[in-house]
């Protein structure tokens, strides 16, 4: 498995910041494996009243899970925002279930043998 922060280089090295302690630390990170990434960054938004910061990545995923569109239920209405807490999140549990089923065992073997940060 591979961190995308030790494959590109971001912007900034850090995903987490706290201006009021002046702490700053790396604690979010995109582990993968099996897949190409082709972009990666820690993006500093304005927009952003957290304090993480959101990493974007770029990446294409070859599977061969069919997604299933069922255009009975979809509304007439043009998406204007995509809204995490209006989809289908059966469907987006049971999809990501499948999709992430391979490192989830991976992520469960390396935490039985104990791990240091060198060995991700």
């Amino acid at each position: 498995m591979t961190r995308c922060d030790q494959l590109f280089s971001p912007g900034l090295g850090y995903t987490y910041a706290n201006n009021f302690l002046n702490v700053s630390s790396k604690l979010d990170y995109f582990v993968f494996n099996g897949i190409t990434v082709t972009d990666f960054d820690i993006m500093d938004l304005d927009n952003n009243f957290s304090d993480h910061l959101p990493i974007f990545v770029k990446c294409h995923v070859h599977s061969t899970t069919p997604l299933i569109f069922d255009a009975k239920s979809s509304d007439s209405h043009p998406v204007v925002r995509l809204w995490w807490d209006h989809g289908d999140l059966l469907a987006y549990y049971n999809i990501t279930g499948q999709q992430l089923e391979d490192i989830f065992y991976q992520l469960r073997d390396i935490e039985k043998g104990g791990f240091t940060c060198s060995d991700i």
